[in-house]
């Protein structure tokens, strides 16, 4: 394969002793339909076989960048950006298999629909893509907006996103957001006024495994997870959360009731917030209601 100078599209996976599926990982990105891009493969410090598994690549669009010590996927990420010559940039991780389609359908529609800037795709737990399926379903900004409040919309391993929109705003990985550093970047992407979507079609096999970053650190994520949240609600909701972090936080993540009292103040919450909606029309209506309302079912 010709190596390729200005290409369309930079792939940016970072590696961290991830020998037992990079190499299955690599080869679902080199045999990809759509063959302008780069791959850029961050080794972060690995001390098992990952650097023997990437450099028995040949193939000339691998760019490979080798951390002599351990940094973290955060700086490892922003550093295969920033060395990123493409258009376009596209995530994925070391443990995924992406179908071969998934940078054809992704560029596709980035390329017809020039107010997307961040795109994701669906995923699957087993690499059984049906490349008989033409049409996906998009999910729009709005609905990615509305949800955000409350969880991370997107499944990373599967972006293709807009590099210098992002740039234009300052945005990157932040490092202060460990294990929910992309929730973080598609919270600053949304307020500052970029448009999130993704296809439904699965695009991409998502592995799940012990040795997961997410699984261990499930209290930290879940501590960054609130700290996301409250910004996204002090952002949009100003004055009206002071005093009442701790019922939104509890109402967006539908924690257990204590009491009939704590449910009554959730009610009120919940109104108070819809009622905010509609005088300032933040969120599409229908989306915002449908969302809080089912937060407050029993």
């Amino acid at each position: 394969m010709v190596k390729i100078e200005s290409p369309l599209v930079s792939v940016v996976m970072p590696v961290y002793n991830s020998e037992m599926f990079l190499n299955d990982s690599i080869d679902s990105v080199l045999n990809q339909t759509f063959e302008e891009f780069e791959f850029i493969i961050v080794n972060d410090g690995s001390s098992d076989r990952t650097e023997e598994v990437i450099l028995s690549k040949k193939d000339k669009r691998i760019r490979y960048i080798k951390n002599e010590r351990n940094q973290g996927v955060i700086k490892s990420l922003n550093k295969g950006v920033f060395f990123s010559k493409g258009m376009f940039i596209a995530r994925m991780d070391s443990d995924d298999i992406a179908s071969p389609y998934r940078f054809q359908k992704q560029v596709d529609y980035l390329l017809s629909n020039c107010n997307t800037d961040i795109l994701g795709t669906g995923i699957m737990d087993s690499p059984s893509f049906d490349s008989n399926c033409v049409n996906s379903t998009i999910i729009p900004n709005e609905v990615h907006k509305v949800y955000l409040l409350r969880t991370n919309t997107l499944y990373h391993p599967t972006i293709m996103f807009r590099k210098v929109e992002l740039q234009s705003k300052g945005l990157f990985y932040d490092k202060n957001c460990i294990l929910a550093e992309d929730y973080k970047l598609w919270a600053d992407a949304s307020i500052n006024g970029l448009t999130l979507e993704s296809l439904t079609q699965p695009l991409l096999m998502y592995r799940k495994h012990n040795n997961q970053i997410s699984i261990k650190g499930r209290e930290l994520q879940t501590q960054t997870t609130f700290k996301i949240q409250l910004k996204l609600g002090f952002f949009y909701f100003e004055d009206m959360l002071y005093n009442r972090e701790l019922p939104y936080l509890r109402l967006l993540n539908k924690s257990d009731l204590v009491n009939q009292h704590e449910l009554l103040d959730r009610m009120s919450l919940c109104e108070d917030l819809i009622d905010f909606n509609n005088k300032n029309e933040i969120f599409n209506r229908k989306i915002f209601e449908e969302m809080f309302l089912s937060l407050i079912k029993i």
